[in-house]
């Protein structure tokens, strides 16, 4: 993982842990499709970010962006 993507995913990922924080402050449930649809801009990496938010949901502030890799850094790897 390169240092422009572990960046990119920590974004998402804190992004998501400050919408999971405010559902759990105000006592309602994460609802992965919604923390999706304000976190994906212009649905980019949907994908990566949907991963992201479904450890959010199961491991709260301690999910990690570990063998998560953006399909947009792939391709680049390739070439």
């Amino acid at each position: 993982m390169d240092i422009e993507e572990n960046e990119s995913l920590n974004f998402y990922l804190k992004s998501l842990v400050r919408i999971y924080e405010r559902c759990k402050r105000k006592k309602i449930e994460f609802d992965v499709d919604e923390a999706v649809s304000k976190t994906a801009f212009m649905n980019f990496n949907t994908e990566e970010i949907r991963e992201l938010a479904e450890r959010v949901k199961k491991y709260g502030k301690k999910a990690s962006v570990d063998g998560i890799h953006l399909r947009s850094k792939l391709y680049y790897r390739k070439l």
